[in-house]
């Protein structure tokens, strides 16, 4: 079953319909990621952000712009090659280990873009010195597991896009990579779970039951309503509300 809604993301791309993609760099991430990307001190190593089902969001060269590594991983190809394309970026792009589920890694400077199935992505603690963005993109690509060294994971329109029956094991995913003290900028949808996505709905009772139950805390930062710039299928199936909530889920610190 997984590997047929892989195919049916891949087929969205091939044939057009990614509405979901945003044109711009995401306000939420504008507004939010300064602050949560902030480093004190100036010695300290760039920020790493980890971005699943990344496609060719321009988030990602707005993070490297601002001076953070980023991994993003994205299951289809022509998302990708799209993404280098506009604006073209130099890249190199390396075969990965293909029975791990990933398939090519490609890299344009801090923006390193892993071709592949998200769920293939996981992290093992850390230990000793914390590794390059090179080093660490290297272990994946080798099939091996990636180390906890993520500082956010930007969840645009993640968690809304996997199957309401997989969140257990994303969520396991993204707690796997990201370091103890790590941060996700999340943002959800809320509407009436009687209509179907995807997008899906994202209740405030599913964020505490996949991040809350791990310890992490929970904030609201921003939200608003967001039925007039959703998915028209949403407007024509009848829903007059669908609530876009954006939440900082931060992980608890090692002890």
């Amino acid at each position: 079953a997984h590997s047929h809604v892989l195919e049916g993301w891949r087929e969205r791309w091939e044939e057009g319909r990614t509405g979901f993609h945003l044109g711009e760099v995401h306000p939420a991430l504008r507004r939010h990621g300064p602050r949560l990307l902030s480093r004190p001190d100036e010695g300290e190593p760039p920020r790493r952000v980890l971005v699943p089902l990344a496609g060719k969001t321009l988030d990602m060269a707005w993070l490297a712009a601002h001076g953070h590594e980023v991994l993003g991983v994205e299951v289809s190809h022509l998302a990708c090659e799209q993404f280098f394309q506009s604006p073209a970026l130099p890249r190199d792009s390396a075969e990965a280990a293909r029975a791990k589920g990933l398939k090519r890694v490609h890299k344009a400077g801090l923006v390193h873009l892993v071709e592949g199935d998200v769920f293939r992505l996981r992290g093992a603690p850390a230990a000793g010195r914390r590794h390059s963005h090179a080093e660490a993109t290297a272990l994946l690509a080798r099939g091996e597991p990636y180390p906890a060294e993520v500082d956010l994971v930007w969840d645009r329109g993640s968690a809304v896009a996997i199957e309401p029956a997989s969140r257990q094991r994303y969520a396991d995913m993204v707690d796997s990579v990201l370091r103890p003290g790590g941060q996700v900028l999340l943002v959800a949808l809320q509407y009436d779970p009687r209509v179907t996505g995807p997008p899906h709905n994202l209740a405030h009772e599913d964020v505490e039951r996949l991040y809350g139950a791990r310890g992490y805390s929970i904030s609201v930062v921003s939200q608003r309503e967001a039925i007039d710039s959703g998915p028209p299928k949403f407007r024509q199936a009848g829903l007059r509300s669908m609530r876009e909530v954006v939440y900082v889920l931060s992980k608890p610190a090692a002890e």
